[in-house]
Formats: C-alpha cells, sequence, structure tokens
C-alpha cells in the first residue's frame, strides 16, 4: 500500500484484470487503450488508500 497509496485501480469485474496509475486521467487513457469502446465492456474505478479503496465495492 505504501507504494501505490491514492493511486487509481480500474477493475474489470468479469476477469478480474485491471489497470492501475497514480493520476485518474492517465488511468482513463489507459483504459481507452486497452478496453477500446464496444459498448460491452464494464469497469469500476477506485481510489486506494488506507482503508484499502474509495467508494464501494
Amino acid at each position: 500500500m505504501s507504494t501505490h497509496y491514492n493511486w487509481f485501480i480500474a477493475i474489470d469485474a468479469e476477469t478480474g484484470n485491471y489497470l492501475l496509475d497514480e493520476k485518474f486521467d492517465v488511468l482513463m487513457q489507459k483504459v481507452k487503450v486497452h478496453y477500446p469502446y464496444n459498448g460491452k465492456v464494464r469497469l469500476t474505478a477506485f481510489c486506494l488508500n488506507e482503508d484499502g479503496y474509495c467508494g464501494l465495492i
């Protein structure tokens, strides 16, 4: 956690694959590269912190 504190993670719930970056806009660029828009892929993004994440999983 100390090396990824306040980083952002995007998770594909169906496959378990994830992308990680310290900047949200860079993470979204990675999402667009790895998951070209086809209307079917659903990812959820969270911010990692001392509790493990921000938001609901």
